[in-house]
């Protein structure tokens, strides 16, 4: 039941906009590119971007190593990338890889190709595989990558960091209202609701005269829907102070 709940929580609760982190880890990369007539090719990318839709540059590789590449690269071996690759990112957005690749030559570099059709969003505290392919006049590619997320920020939850925890509120997840039975709720801003018959600061106070725990009671000696009339026998109004039986 209790998952359920959370679940239902998070469904209802609006996205808000926050941080989480996350690993990027590159498996291989592959080219049928025909390359020198005596020897294999000697891939390297340079440069190698993370960013998110907005430009914002979460990470960067300027060069990778070209020794001992061929047209299958193992890009865990590649000291450069430090794989896994670790990086913030903000929540609700979609991730960006643009990888320019180069063939390394005695004679000059021959450029042969840009990636910039690889894109992910983190939904996953467990390794999610992907791949993503390109095809241009020196022949098809493909880069193999998977990707987690591995925490969030303070008062974020979720697979992509993009809910409150509970009692917390607004696109920033840093208003805090915890409902308290019998005097208020909280709004889907955070904001306290009084319960009816309550008013006040953090709603303690009973309206309309009323007392108790639920403010339903009338004071002593007073009576009405308002707890404004005497009990029999109590006078004066207003103060019903005095006993007179006749």
């Amino acid at each position: 039941m209790k998952a359920v709940l959370v679940l239902a929580y998070m469904l209802c609760s609006a996205l808000v906009k926050g941080r989480g982190r996350g690993e990027v880890k590159f498996l291989s990369y592959t080219d049928n590119k025909k390359c020198d007539c005596c020897s294999d090719c000697d891939f390297y990318f340079e440069p190698l971007v993370i960013q998110t839709s907005t430009g914002q540059q979460l990470y960067r590789v300027a060069k990778t190593d070209d020794k001992g590449n061929s047209q299958s690269v193992n890009l865990t071996k590649i000291t450069q990338l430090r794989n896994p690759l670790s990086f913030e990112f903000p929540t609700n957005s979609t991730i960006y890889i643009y990888i320019t690749v180069y063939d390394s030559d005695p004679g000059g570099d021959d450029f042969v190709r840009r990636m910039d059709n690889i894109s992910f969003r983190f939904g996953s505290t467990s390794w999610s595989r992907q791949h993503a392919s390109h095809i241009n006049s020196s022949g098809k590619a493909k880069v193999e990558f998977k990707h987690r997320i591995t925490g969030c920020d303070t008062n974020f939850q979720g697979l992509g960091c993009n809910y409150c925890i509970e009692n917390y509120y607004n696109s920033d997840c840093s208003t805090y209202c915890e409902p308290q039975e019998n005097y208020y709720y909280c709004s889907s801003k955070g904001q306290k609701i009084c319960k009816e018959h309550r008013k006040g600061e953090d709603c303690r106070d009973c309206n309309n005269n009323k007392t108790g725990i639920n403010c339903d009671e009338c004071p002593d000696n007073f009576a009405g829907e308002d707890c404004i009339e005497c009990k029999e026998n109590f006078y004066p109004a207003g103060h019903c102070n005095v006993s007179c039986v006749p």
